[in-house]
């Protein structure tokens, strides 16, 4: 007869030999599953290479770093200059290049070409508007070209083409940067195999839906940038655009002037009127202002009477010659008051200051520019000041 003591220990001998079978089995099954996983990742991503860890790792660090993967990386990039400013980086990694160019005129309206240059010591002067279209209408669809093949155009492009020759620059092409817009690549090198021009098609596809996605998402975000009662752009977008455009001053090595200025006594027209005619001028002020400013200008009701002008590609004359010109105009100008059925003379007072000459931030821009419209304001109102000057004038 077997001890009662005995028949228990086998019982739980046979009960931990079951349970390390099962722990076995399981592990085994993982490291099967792990392994056709592995074995199934290339296959599944488009990429053909023999199983195993080391092969499947090169694999997908080979798809990883590639120039349209990377090009992801740059989606939350919302300013299209800087977008683009990265992109042309990302041309001259992948493809190698000592020296890397791209002339685009940007898709705000403007009088303005830009030029990004990577890898480049010569500064390029942008051409002409009509010269890069004529350019680009020759290009497009034609693949890398060599500058050589340039030379017969006419006399304004065949000179802009001998300049990218003079810094080095033999080759060019149409690169896409929107469904509609092209820039005009420029590059150092001997190579234009068919690998160059797939690798630039690829990286061009993606810098399309990188640029599109940019500026969709700021025309979406420009409209909540509206003053209601003007019709203008408000206090949020000044201090967005001023920094932009003070960021791209400082790439492009450009001037670039802030006007600050106020409506005269119009706490004593509203005081004498109401608000509502106070309102009036402030709206009609608005008007004045958009047939008075450039294209590249940009204008804002600052708040209550209050109303900036941003000046990019100005210097000190240019500003100058502007505050002059709106303080004649205003001075010169009937407000309508329709509820009152009559006409009122209203002036300003302006300040301003140019940066790089006098700030080097937005801040600091801002700053100076008060503190000129200020001491006009001392001065007896109706007169404009540029910071740093004597006295202000009329």
């Amino acid at each position: 007869m077997i001890p009662t003591v005995l028949i228990i220990a086998l019982a739980a001998l046979v009960v931990v030999l079951a349970i390390l079978l099962r722990n076995e089995y399981r592990s085994k099954r993982c490291s099967i599953a792990t392994h056709q996983a592995d074995e199934k990742l290339p296959s599944e991503t488009g990429v053909s290479v023999p199983s195993g860890s080391d092969s499947n790792q090169s694999a997908i660090e080979s798809r990883d770093s590639s120039a349209p993967s990377r090009m992801l990386r740059l989606v939350n990039y919302r300013d299209s200059e800087v977008l683009i400013n990265k992109i042309v980086e990302e041309v001259r990694r992948d493809l190698n290049l000592d020296k890397c160019v791209l002339v685009y005129e940007p898709e705000v309206e403007s009088d303005s070409i830009y030029i990004v240059q990577k890898g480049a010591a010569e500064k390029l002067s942008p051409p002409r508007k009509e010269i890069l279209a004529h350019l680009l209408s020759n290009l497009k669809g034609n693949g890398p070209t060599n500058t050589i093949d340039l030379r017969g155009t006419e006399t304004g492009p065949a000179e802009f083409v001998e300049t990218l020759r003079s810094v080095g620059l033999s080759h060019v092409t149409a690169f896409p940067l929107s469904s509609d817009r092209y820039g005009l690549l420029a590059w150092k090198g001997n190579d234009l195999s068919s690998k160059v021009a797939s690798k630039l098609k690829g990286i061009g596809s993606a810098a399309t839906k990188l640029v599109e996605n940019a500026e969709s998402f700021r025309r979406v975000e420009e409209l909540s940038y509206t003053d209601n009662l003007t019709g203008l752009a408000n206090q949020r977008y000044f201090v967005k655009r001023l920094a932009e455009e003070i960021g791209r001053a400082g790439r492009y090595h450009r001037s670039l002037a802030l006007i600050i200025f106020d409506l005269d006594e119009l706490k004593g027209i509203n005081d004498s009127y109401g608000h509502q005619a106070g309102d009036a001028i402030i709206k009609q002020m608005g008007d004045i202002l958009r047939r008075s400013i450039r294209a590249i200008d940009i204008v804002v009701r600052y708040g209550g009477d209050e109303f900036c002008v941003i000046m990019p590609e100005s210097d000190r004359a240019t500003c100058v010659r502007f505050m002059a010109r709106l303080q004649r105009k205003i001075a010169a100008q009937s407000f309508t008051v329709h509820k009152l059925n009559r006409e009122l003379v209203c002036t300003i007072s302006q300040g301003a200051a140019v940066y790089p000459d006098h700030a080097g931030t937005p801040e600091e821009l801002i700053y100076a520019s008060d503190m000129a419209l200020l001491k006009a304001k001392e001065s007896g109102r109706n007169q404009f000041l540029l910071y740093g000057d004597d006295g202000a004038r009329r």
